[in-house]
């Protein structure tokens, strides 16, 4: 009996780093460097193939980043070969690309439907030229428009849009006019992320205030379920039907192994009943050293005990609009979700921070503003 696995795959290079971006990315350095570092992958797959292909089934794969629209059609199809070769897939595997909209052309678009990529995830951010500029986006509104229609034209049918708010200088309206445009654009699936940049970051001082933050969103999660996307994570809606299924293996805790410099994994095995988080070394040069000279690029691992286990997943379930499940937690842990947490309900509850309706807790309105406070409470 196989067990479902994500893949995740981290491609690293991106032609310049964003003023908001704190991920694990390198400049470009052209279709040589692409061509090492794939085959660096596929050392790295044949390492975990050994490890893993034995007890998993490989249902989502997602490629990220980075940029990985920057490498060239043939170059993502060898990465998906190698994976197919190595590792057990089922016929429904969800294959996502992210994108940036001026990496993206009729030529490569063809070449990577036709590698096996079904789900294109296009970071689009903003569909107003001023926030584009704050943000040092590389692509103008119209490249974003343009690529959208392309990759619709040529076939794919799975497209996530991704948009930030909370903009420096971006106003409620700005955010209202940017969402009403990208509804018209008949995406499948929408994500929306409040801009959050650390104090050291030149644009925190020009972070619009909370109560801005919150109007957007709380506009966002009225107006986007009337126009037929539903709310099913903190920051993700969606067609019927056209949830990430790669994303939710994240707020359900279950299995995804990540390849490439930095990538995350959680892995529950008969040796880690509770799962165990391992981490990629995240330096490119260090981490192709490893690939070359080591059995993989692991550069740290935390087996979990039950309380630690407890812990991530009401940080991830919590996500979900569905709620928590009293008896999902039970099958899982083998102890009672209201006896363990009996005063924190309480409290919350007396909050109006969540409901109970049918063994399911499900944050409110008031509590999805107030997430982080609710985790603390929990932890």
């Amino acid at each position: 009996m196989f067990v479902p696995l994500g893949i995740y795959i981290h491609f690293p290079f991106c032609i310049h780093r964003c003023v908001y971006c704190d991920f694990n990315v390198f400049l470009d350095e052209g279709p040589k460097a692409h061509a090492t570092f794939i085959d660096l992958l596929e050392k790295e797959i044949s390492h975990q193939s050994k490890r893993y292909s034995s007890r998993f089934k490989v249902d989502t794969i997602y490629c990220g980043g980075g940029t990985p629209s920057l490498f060239s059609p043939p170059l993502i199809q060898r990465v998906l070969n190698c994976l197919s070769d190595q590792f057990q897939l089922t016929q429904t595997c969800e294959i996502t690309l992210e994108a940036n909209p001026n990496s993206l052309n009729r030529e490569n678009l063809e070449g990577f439907l036709k590698s096996g990529i079904n789900r294109l995830s296009i970071g689009i951010q903003s569909l107003t030229q001023k926030h584009l500029k704050t943000l040092e986006r590389s692509h103008t509104a119209q490249e974003a428009l343009e690529a959208i229609a392309l990759a619709q034209t040529v076939g794919f049918r799975n497209i996530n849009l991704d948009f930030i708010f909370g903009i420096p200088g971006q106003t409620l309206l700005e955010w209202q006019e940017t969402l009403l445009k990208a509804f018209s654009l008949n995406p499948q699936h929408l994500s929306t992320y409040h801009l959050t940049v650390p104090p050291r970051n030149r644009l925190f001082e020009q972070l619009p205030s909370d109560g801005l933050g919150k109007a957007m969103y709380q506009w966002a999660v009225r107006e986007l379920p009337t126009q037929g996307f539903r709310h099913y994570e903190v920051s993700a809606f969606s067609q019927t039907g056209m949830e990430c299924k790669h994303n939710l293996k994240y707020w359900k805790l279950e299995n995804y192994l990540g390849l490439g410099p930095g990538a995350d994994s959680y892995l529950i095995t008969p040796e880690w009943p509770f799962g165990c988080h391992l981490s990629n070394i995240r330096n490119l040069k260090q981490y192709e050293t490893a690939i070359l000279t080591q059995n993989g690029a692991l550069a740290e691992s935390e087996i979990l005990n039950q309380d630690q286990a407890q812990r991530d997943y009401l940080l991830t379930h919590f996500r979900l609009m569905e709620g928590i499940s009293f008896q999902a937690f039970q099958d899982r842990f083998h102890l009672s979700f209201e006896d363990r947490y009996q005063k924190i309900l309480q409290s919350l509850q007396e909050k109006m921070m969540v409901d109970i309706h049918k063994q399911m807790l499900k944050l409110t309105p008031k509590g999805l503003l107030y997430l982080n406070q609710v985790l603390i409470d929990f932890m």
